[in-house]
């Protein structure tokens, strides 16, 4: 089996979603599922945010322009498609035109924050595959870093693990298991195979740095915010929650949100999920 970040990170949010966004890809569902403003936008952010950084690194003085230019090509309705799905549902105070705004301003901030910026980059949207045995099973672990860097704290290296999110803040990052997965991969020989003849002098170089997540919030700005170091124990807790997921989806078990915090932009607000009613506002109320 493969077991991908999202796929983890899809089941944690609302397990029913994630089984119905997987029969959609699969052209399982009449409908596709709807594209929220939000969801969207960060893509496209996140896309022109790599742009400035991998032109900054390649020592492109028009590295700004270009994020900017980027940003603006593909927040076009007519563009977007190459980025992701368009918009379909606009949430609350979110506006075309709002939003494009906000990109361009959280674009020139990141600019910013990256003349500060004293780490070594070692690479951007770092994709991996690696193989692991689960219960005598073997699986592919896959994910996608949005940035890996080494930075120093007290005089000593280690290894950055950093994501970037544009929608709403999480808490207790010390314990999210995303940050423990990526953490571990760069622990591993094979991680290191896009380096090509430098990877096995990297794997032993950065084989017993410390380990470190960061969380960048776009949301409001750029916020660093941290997710703590990661070790054996952090490691073990994020095999514990691949071992039930593969149970579960072995099992066919996609339950629904109990909390409800996902359901009102759900991409499937058409009560798919197992026939239960989408209830508007005034649902229950006793006749007046």
């Amino acid at each position: 089996m493969q077991v991908r970040q999202s796929d983890l990170a899809s089941y944690a949010r609302c397990a029913q979603q994630k089984k119905l966004g997987d029969l959609a890809k699969a052209g399982a569902l009449d409908k596709r599922p709807e594209q929220l403003s939000m969801t969207a936008y960060g893509s496209v952010l996140h896309y022109a945010i790599h742009v400035l950084e991998k032109l900054r690194f390649a020592g492109r003085e028009d590295a700004l322009a270009k994020a900017h230019s980027t940003f603006e090509y593909y927040w076009d309705p007519d563009n977007i498609h190459q980025v992701c799905e368009p918009v379909t549902i606009w949430a609350a105070r979110q506006t075309y035109l709002g939003l494009q705004r906000k990109g361009h301003q959280t674009i020139d901030l990141y600019a910013k924050h990256l003349d500060g910026d004293q780490s070594k980059l070692l690479g951007l949207e770092v994709e991996f595959n690696l193989p692991f045995e689960l219960d005598g099973e073997q699986h592919i672990f896959h994910g996608t870093m949005d940035r890996l860097s080494l930075r120093k704290t007290s005089g000593s290296t280690y290894v950055n693990v950093e994501d970037f999110k544009s929608g709403q803040d999480y808490k207790h990052l010390r314990w999210n298991a995303q940050f423990s997965g990526y953490c571990w991969a760069t622990t591993q020989r094979a991680f290191w195979d896009p380096w090509g003849d430098d990877a096995e002098s990297l794997h032993t170089r950065f084989s017993t740095l410390a380990r470190r997540g960061t969380w960048i919030s776009l949301r409001n700005g750029v916020d660093r915010q941290d997710a703590g170091w990661r070790g054996p124990q952090d490691y073990a807790r994020f095999w514990a929650c691949v071992r039930e997921y593969v149970k579960a989806v072995k099992a066919d078990i996609y339950p629904l949100s109990l909390k409800g915090d996902v359901c009102e932009y759900c991409p499937f607000r058409e009560g798919i999920c197992g026939g239960v009613a989408v209830p508007d506002p005034d649902h229950g109320r006793p006749a007046a």
